[in-house]
């Protein structure tokens, strides 16, 4: 039986999104299965109406002087990014090609191809299910991440929506198409109450798929860094403080300062603050990184996730995020419940919370053995629904 998975692969430059798609297919196939990522065109062709462009200029802060200002901006950013992002790219194709995927690139007209070459299909994990990703413009394949485009058996595996609140018609759509599934499972409780008064099947809360695969797995791919005692920050929130705080903490504890800045939301601090920016890396020396760190201070999921595994001394920044995006602190705060780890998290006000926090450590045999309590039920779930 050969299974497709649809999570957002294609193009991606985001670490944790790809090191979730190479363990999600990674999993399925130590369970036995031919399985295959699938590329997905996810080039936004479709051109903003006028009514559109009126509502983009009404949603921007300062209107029209924003919308101008931010275009000018653009510009000035656009040179220095471009061969960034272009190596980038690069580093992550490297990457992206040890993993198993269909060679075609689909597009969303070509998406019922799929049914020719694929058994069953299985949607995540990440937040392949969100209200928001694109804005007002419309987002190529949103409701393919559903898989309404196949009969066959279809499940979802750690879906998430990133959200606390959705939208009451994209609610309607999406729940419409989720009733459709074969077996549902998502990764963050308040994903299942979103949607369990409404389902008419059960709703399985299951771990991240990079938490199936053992540290000594991940430890094939990584890429050791020739930098060596340092403190790692990656920061993906837009908050100028947590970059602040990052810098004193690092003085504080007498550690150099490596800095990971995402270039997909991009920050003009993030090329200011640590000691050294790593830009352009591959996911696998994103792994190094933070193996081979001392500390670690970020707010990113996955970071998080990959500093557990690692058994790193690390603390969570809290983002700055408006109310229908605040399911990305939710997310953590679910994760660090569930290992006991609530006071690694803090809000992005003190360094010296940070340096006392840092500096306690951190009962990892508790921490992982709740840790496989919880993987063994995820991947039995996992076999019993494929």
């Amino acid at each position: 039986m050969k299974i497709g998975i649809i999570t957002f692969y294609n193009g991606n430059i985001n670490h944790g999104g790809m090191l979730q798609a190479y363990a999600l297919q990674k999993t399925i196939e130590n369970l036995g299965y031919d399985c295959e990522q699938i590329c997905l065109d996810n080039r936004i062709t479709e051109k903003l109406s006028f009514k559109d462009k009126v509502k983009l200029v009404f949603k921007l802060k300062f209107g029209v002087f924003n919308l101008i200002k931010r275009k000018l901006y653009d510009r000035k950013i656009n040179k220095k990014l471009f061969s960034i992002k272009q190596r980038q790219s690069e580093a992550f194709l490297e990457f992206q090609n040890l993993i198993p995927h269909t060679k075609k690139i689909y597009k969303a007209e070509e998406i019922n191809e799929l049914n020719d070459i694929f058994d069953e299909f299985v949607c995540g994990s990440d937040q392949v299910w969100t209200p928001y990703s694109g804005g007002i413009r419309p987002v190529p394949h949103k409701w393919n991440y559903y898989l309404e485009f196949t009969n066959k058996r279809k499940i979802s595996y750690a879906a998430s929506f990133g959200a606390d609140v959705l939208p009451k018609q994209f609610e309607e759509e999406a729940v419409k198409r989720i009733n459709n599934l074969d077996a549902i499972s998502v990764r963050e409780a308040n994903a299942k109450k979103l949607i369990s008064n409404k389902i008419h099947k059960n709703i399985q809360i299951v771990l991240d798929p990079v938490l199936l695969i053992e540290p000594d797995e991940w430890m094939k791919i990584v890429k050791k860094p020739v930098e060596e005692k340092y403190m790692l920050a990656y920061i993906l929130g837009n908050s100028n403080q947590s970059r602040i705080i990052s810098q004193d903490a690092s003085n504080l504890m007498k550690e150099k300062l490596i800095t990971i800045p995402f270039i997909g939301d991009y920050n003009e601090l993030d090329f200011k603050f640590g000691d050294i920016q790593k830009i352009d890396i591959s996911p696998k020396e994103f792994l190094g990184y933070i193996k081979y760190s001392d500390f670690v201070i970020t707010d990113s999921f996955h970071c998080v996730v990959f500093s557990i595994l690692f058994e790193k001394r690390f603390v969570v920044l809290k983002r700055n995020l408006d109310k229908e995006k605040k399911a990305m602190n939710s997310r953590l705060t679910d994760l660090l419940s569930l290992v006991g780890l609530d006071d690694r998290i803090v809000d992005n006000t003190s360094s010296r919370n940070i340096q006392e926090i840092l500096n306690r450590p951190i009962d990892y045999s508790s921490v992982l053995k709740k840790i496989e309590e919880e993987k063994i039920k995820s991947l039995e779930w996992l076999q019993n629904n494929l």
